[in-house]
């Protein structure tokens, strides 16, 4: 606890560092009366799993070194079966694509992604103790059906990550705000322009999806209520 808070004063300054303590004081005292308790069916999967995935987190909890914090959405762990049901929707040659999910908080969906044979798994997080929980997550979880175990997080901020060369499928569940979702649209729009490499997204409670309809570098490959997929053209549409 003293470093992680010596560590915030030494990235914020004093004034900041105040404002941040008073902040969180009324951010945990408003939290007691609120009944938000983890399902118990991801309690469950995370005690068969020795992981800890469940438990929410308000962005206002968090040391976050970047500005973009403002844009950030609370920490809330994607829904097992209907992040599942995407990720087999997707029929791919995995071994040859990079799965990244744009802010992995606690890496819940890397874990569940690992049973694809992905190249690898990356999750990007900028909240510096999710990044540690995730980690953690990563190098307790094991599971029959597990068949990549290349998964890492990378520390930073979603809107300046630069993904891997090759084949992408990029996971978002409503992770930030529209200025940060518009950076990251725009370089991958870039990226399937300039490499002529295939991006799939796939986008849960996509409250942004008009940043790809808007674009003639997306294809709708399918939509529900709950999510939707889209692939990038490598060229637009004639």
């Amino acid at each position: 606890m003293f470093r992680a808070l010596a560590s915030a004063f030494r990235r914020h300054g004093p004034l900041r560092f105040c404002y941040l303590v008073v902040y969180n004081a009324v951010y945990y005292l408003a939290r007691r009366d609120r009944n938000e308790q983890p399902d118990p069916m991801d309690v469950a999967f995370d005690e068969g799993h020795g992981v800890e995935t469940a438990k929410i987190r308000e962005i206002g909890s968090l040391d976050i070194p970047s500005p973009n914090a403002k844009y950030a959405v609370r920490y809330q762990a994607s829904d097992k079966d209907l992040a599942r049901d995407a990720l087999a929707r997707l029929e791919l040659d995995w071994p040859g694509y990079t799965f990244i999910d744009y802010g992995c908080g606690k890496g819940l969906v890397l874990l569940l992604a690992s049973a694809y044979p992905y190249k690898q798994i990356v999750g990007v997080e900028f909240a510096i103790e999710l990044q540690q929980i995730a980690a953690r997550n990563i190098a307790s979880y094991a599971a029959p059906e597990q068949q990549c175990r290349s998964i890492s997080v990378v520390p930073g901020d979603a809107a300046d990550f630069v993904p891997p060369p090759g084949p992408l499928v990029c996971y978002f569940y409503n992770p930030f705000g529209e200025p940060v979702m518009r950076k990251i649209v725009e370089r991958l729009e870039t990226r399937a322009t300039e490499n002529n490499e295939p991006i799939v997204v796939v986008y849960i409670d996509p409250r942004h999806e008009a940043l790809f309809r808007k674009s003639d570098r997306w294809e709708n490959s399918f939509r529900n209520e709950a999510y939707v997929i889209f692939c990038a053209r490598t060229q637009p549409r004639q």
